[in-house]
């Protein structure tokens, strides 16, 4: 079967894996409950702009709200158009600030190396179909790089963002090319006289000669004066656009007074000095000293990531570095260098656990399949209802093999069969094809033989690519979503008596906590991860068999929003809360921030504020770490950052898509035979 849309690179296809060895499964004591841990998947973003990065999880968060709300899902064209959009505000931004000259500005779908700063520019051919699909450019077009986010010169002396211009334009990992120089749109001014080769010396004199008397020997003296000529050395400042100001000035000549007295002597060659006087036709080099054609030499050089030093100085004393406060550099460092943080053993016993994605984008477990019994990463998604795996025979969508994962078949598995019912299933970022298959499935010592599920033949990017780190998705909604028409794994082991209900529930553990004990359990709740008094249960009100639950509160600082009646879908497989616009811009004004024009928002990265969200009579707070979700200059964790708050407008005015944002900050449990949810605070680790 082959995939009938078009997918382009989206976030998934940035993934970088590192080896990950699974965790032991232990038998449990209670024999109605097993749990699985979970590991953190790492997403680089070094190359990608910030601005366009949240645009790339709101396009796949659209597509997700629009299946889960049964409206029109967003086109490929329109997701585009509004990656486009952003694009254009950023160019609109880029123009206005530096004053580029024409061969600067963007062109047509000539992106590359515009926005980045921080690696070569590999332009649009990169990224395979452009921005088709969820809307996301391929990897690298428009960047932004280590070397911060749209800012001239920075309060402490640092030049970052995207200043680019002439002969200066700053390129690749910063380097102002032609070493010491900035030429081109560069202009230099000056109040002092700063023309021709003349010098300026150090402590040269001015020797003026006393009139000769006429006398034979008079009493006349030639007075001494002392040259008050003044050199003030230029602090020609390097700002944003590459601006050479000098304002270094040569004034007065050393004036020399020697006259001989009127008499008969003579009066010999009186002498003047002064420090600092003026010969020649008072030119002025050196320090920060401007010839020929402009070019500033010597001192005040741009080098490395674009952090101006030396005399011609900048204003500030140096480069900005993160501190406590603000995004924490572990969730920095885990945003730029990617792969897998993997889960401590469990706390409950017979357990797997949850690894984690990234920055907190994306949570995996092992389980087992096969004969013999092959470890595969498996995601969990709360938001889909269909468990499949890589064919020995996949095919990336538009060629080449699947990647560097792990696959079913016969070749490797001896208890594997094969049937000819197709199965299609498409994501908020990317999509699978391929057909039904039997095998023994093993989570966590339960072992489910003969089990029904999915194998790929064909993978999107999102997918196939080596750098994804999972070999395989298992959805934990309700199967009446599945388009393989089959059982959920969770449903599957409560029918054959494995478990006591088909219940499952979330422990998401945050990165920067460290703590890495995220779990996923089937069959009940593991009550050491929640406060036993604090669990509140509420019925599912979405009809299709995703999780959906009636909000009926929100409060900032516990002040009111007046945002009533909402309901959320809650979803493991969605990084951000997507709300209505209006409320987005409500909630985030009073966290305060804004939201732009193109509905994406931003806070302060020091903002201290608790979101709350109230369900089952019970209010949930965010921790204010979770709402800033990464700096819009990776090098001022301090600065403005971009909210976990997101406008999206597919929804209606009252539907909400609540993501990891939110469920990192409680236990999150659905029971699909009693169609219910439950919430609860957790227990303090």
């Amino acid at each position: 079967m082959k995939l009938d849309i078009s997918i382009s690179v989206l976030l998934t296809s940035l993934l970088y894996a590192i080896s990950v060895s699974a965790v032991p499964a232990r038998r449990n004591a209670n024999p109605g409950m097993v749990t699985l841990p979970l590991k953190r998947l790492h997403q680089t973003r070094t190359d990608i702009h910030p601005h366009l990065f949240i645009q790339q999880h709101k396009n796949r968060g659209h597509r997700r709200l629009a299946r889960m709300t049964g409206r029109s899902e967003p086109s490929a064209d329109e997701l585009r158009r509004n990656l486009m959009k952003r694009v254009s505000m950023l160019e609109s931004e880029l123009v206005a600030r530096s004053k580029t000259s024409e061969s600067e500005a963007l062109v047509g779908s000539n992106f590359s190396g515009r926005f980045r700063t921080g690696k070569a520019a590999k332009g649009i051919a990169a990224g395979a179909a452009g921005a088709a699909g969820a809307g996301a450019l391929g990897a690298g077009e428009i960047a932004h790089g280590q070397a911060g986010a749209d800012m001239p010169v920075g309060s402490n002396g640092t030049m970052t963002g995207d200043i680019m211009g002439g002969n200066g334009t700053m390129v690749g990992n910063g380097t102002a090319t032609s070493t010491g120089s900035m030429t081109g749109n560069s202009t230099t001014t000056g109040t002092g006289s700063m023309t021709g080769n003349g010098t300026t010396t150090g402590t040269g004199s001015t020797t003026g000669k006393g009139d000769t008397g006429k006398g034979a020997t008079g009493k006349g003296t030639g007075s001494t004066t002392t040259g008050n000529g003044t050199t003030t050395t230029g602090t020609g400042s390097t700002t944003g656009n590459g601006t050479t100001t000098g304002t270094g000035s040569t004034t007065g000549k050393g004036t020399s007074t020697g006259k001989g007295a009127a008499g008969k002597g003579t009066v010999g060659g009186g002498v003047a000095t002064g420090t600092g006087s003026t010969t020649g036709n008072g030119t002025t080099t050196g320090t920060g000293s401007t010839t020929g054609n402009g070019t500033t030499t010597g001192t005040g050089s741009t080098t490395g990531n674009g952090t101006t030093t030396g005399t011609g100085s900048t204003s500030g004393n140096g480069t900005t570095t993160g501190n406590s406060t603000g995004v924490s550099q572990i969730d920095i460092q885990a945003a730029q260098n990617g792969g897998l943080t993997a889960a401590n053993t469990p706390t409950a016993n017979n357990s797997l656990g949850l690894d984690i994605e990234a920055d907190d984008v994306g949570y995996i477990a092992t389980v087992q399949i096969g004969t013999p019994a092959q470890d595969f990463k498996i995601l969990m998604d709360s938001g889909s209802a269909d468990f499949w795996v890589g064919s020995e025979t996949c095919q990336a969508q538009g060629g080449g093999t699947c990647g560097n994962h792990t696959f079913l078949g016969s070749q490797s598995s001896t208890s594997f069969k094969q049937s000819t019912q197709q199965f299609q299933v498409e994501y908020g970022s990317g999509a699978v094809a391929g057909v039904l298959c039997q095998d023994n499935v093993n989570i966590a010592g339960l072992a489910l033989n003969a089990h029904t599920f999915g194998v790929a033949n064909e993978e999107s990017v999102q997918f196939a690519s080596d750098t994804v780190p999972f070999d395989g998705l298992m959805g934990l909604a309700q199967s009446t979503l599945s388009e393989e028409g089959v059982p959920t794994p969770v449903e599957s082991l409560a029918s054959a008596g494995l478990i006591s209900s088909a219940i499952t529930s979330f422990k998401i553990s945050r990165l920067s906590d460290q703590l890495n004990d995220g779990e996923v359990t089937f069959g009940g709740l593991d009550a050491t991860k929640f406060v036993a008094n604090s669990l509140v249960t509420f019925a599912n009100v979405n009809t299709q068999g995703f999780w959906e639950g009636a909000m009926t509160a929100l409060t900032v600082n516990g002040a009111d929003s007046g945002l009533t009646n909402r309901t959320a879908i809650l979803d493991t497989g969605t990084t951000l809360v997507m709300a209505p616009p209006q409320d987005a811009a409500t909630i985030n004004q009073m966290l305060g921030g804004a939201c732009d024009s193109q509905g994406t928002c931003t806070v302060p990265c020091t903002m201290n504020s608790s979101l709350a969200l109230t369900f089952g009579g019970a209010a949930f707070a965010i921790d204010p770490s979770d709402i800033t979700v990464l700096p819009m200059d990776l090098n001022d964790p301090t600065g403005t950052c971009m909210s976990g708050i997101q406008a999206g407008s597919v929804g209606g005015a009252d539907e909400w898509l609540v993501g990891d944002v939110f469920l990192k900050n409680a236990y999150f449990s659905t029971d699909i035979s009693k169609n219910q949810i439950s919430l609860a605070q957790l227990a303090q680790s």
